[in-house]
């Protein structure tokens, strides 16, 4: 054999030990996740009060089904809101306040924007103001 075919060989042969080095590592991983999956499940059989999902909905009284298209979500959603009893001025479906919202949080975060940032004794004496 000559020096070349080896040094072949010896490349072929680390490039296909990487490869299926990778493949094992995910085959492991895998195995593990699926053992653990495993474990929970006999777990939750073997305990007798095992923790259930609870999916509640809101039922909304004396509302019709709610029709396709947008009458039919508005009507929903004014339902929905008189059941969980939404402020009038935290309504943001209703446009209007939905700006002036909006309007307000932009002129909080402008005014945070053009504070100017403290140094020195200044800086000191804000954080000894806070404590």
């Amino acid at each position: 054999m000559s020096k070349i075919d080896v040094t072949t060989k010896l490349a072929a042969t680390e490039a296909s030990l990487k490869r299926w080095q990778t493949r094992l590592k995910r085959a492991v991983t895998k195995v593990s996740e699926l053992d653990r999956q495993r474990r929970r499940y006999q777990l939750m059989l073997t305990l007798p009060n095992a923790p259930t999902i609870v999916v509640e909905s809101i039922v909304l009284d004396d509302q019709p089904s709610p029709q396709p298209g947008l009458h039919g979500a508005t009507a929903v959603l004014e339902a929905t809101k008189k059941k969980l009893d939404i402020p009038a001025f935290l309504d943001r479906a209703d446009p209007h306040i939905a700006a002036k919202m909006t309007a307000a949080r932009k002129a909080k975060e402008a005014e945070k924007r053009k504070e100017m940032p403290l140094t020195g004794k200044a800086a000191l004496a804000k954080i000894k103001e806070r404590k």
